[in-house]
């Protein structure tokens, strides 16, 4: 009987796992990157006199949008970390 007890007190599955914090940050730190070096490949002075400012609007959009995904991601899987830390 208490070997019976023992099996059914293991769990039947391992918990999932979530990406660590380590990782998150390594990840915004690859896409910080990637958004700033975007631009060196780029004759700037040439592609602004072409199109004009309307070439900044799309940038600063696909800009926003991938920095705010990331952040609410990154609040999101770490919410109960997070809301320890400030007292929330």
């Amino acid at each position: 009987m208490a070997k019976i007890e023992a099996e059914q007190e293991e769990p039947a599955y391992a918990p999932v796992g979530g990406l660590s914090t380590h990782g998150w940050v390594i990840a915004g730190v690859i896409i910080l990157i990637s958004l700033v070096t975007s631009f060196f490949g780029l004759d700037f002075q040439q592609l602004a006199l072409k199109s004009g400012m309307s070439f900044m609007l799309p940038i600063g959009i696909t800009i926003g949008i991938v920095l705010t995904t990331y952040g609410a991601l990154f609040i999101g899987s770490h919410l109960k970390e997070l809301s320890e830390r400030f007292g929330l």
